[in-house]
């Protein structure tokens, strides 16, 4: 007579493999959801004669985006947040009820550490694949060196107002020599 398993031991190995295979398929999602994750970076441009530097706000894997926003993170002693626009790409602020997507852009608003940025895009297809958002437009404090820029928090919506927390990658942008912006302090005489 062949020898069987009692039934609460066989009952705990089913269970026991059921329980392997849900965390596989778990697993499994996860990865597939962050490699179809979009991905937010940011730019340096090429630096014109006015002495501001631009920097770019692209998404990468993007599909129907139609809204983001992140903290921005940067030395505030080093540069100033002068501007920021959103590109046709992603959607107009000025003139678009002549077709095409228009925007409202949220910020930049100062916070700890940098600026909040972001924008929301309606009134066309959101934007899909590869692409600009905005351009930033700093002006340089300090002479020479170099700063960091990151995203923090960054997340970003489809049209139908899902949310996603996208990828980010962090640059660091070169300030060149600022000849020509004087800085000035008041002197202070202690007596």
């Amino acid at each position: 007579m062949p020898h069987s398993m009692p039934h609460s031991k066989r009952s705990f190995y089913v269970v026991g493999l059921l329980i392997l295979f849900l965390l596989t398929g778990l697993l499994a999602a996860d990865k597939l959801s962050l490699a179809s994750a979009p991905s937010l970076h940011l730019q340096s441009l090429p630096v014109t004669g006015d002495g501001l530097l631009r920097v770019e706000i692209r998404v990468a894997d993007g599909t129907d985006l139609a809204g983001w926003e992140a903290d921005l993170h940067y030395d505030g002693t080093r540069m100033a947040l002068v501007s920021m626009e959103s590109t046709d790409a992603f959607g107009r602020v000025d003139g678009c009820d002549d077709g095409g997507p228009c925007a409202m852009l949220l910020g930049p608003k100062p916070v700890l550490g940098g600026s909040s940025i972001g924008a929301l895009a309606w009134g066309g297809p959101g934007l899909t694949g590869d692409g600009p958002l905005a351009t930033l437009t700093f002006r340089p404090l300090t002479g020479e060196g170099s700063v960091a820029l990151s995203l923090a928090d960054p997340i970003v919506t489809n049209s139908q107002g899902q949310a996603v927390t996208p990828l980010s990658e962090d640059i660091t942008i070169d300030l060149g020599h600022t000849t020509g912006h004087s800085i000035f302090l008041p002197a202070v005489t202690n007596e």
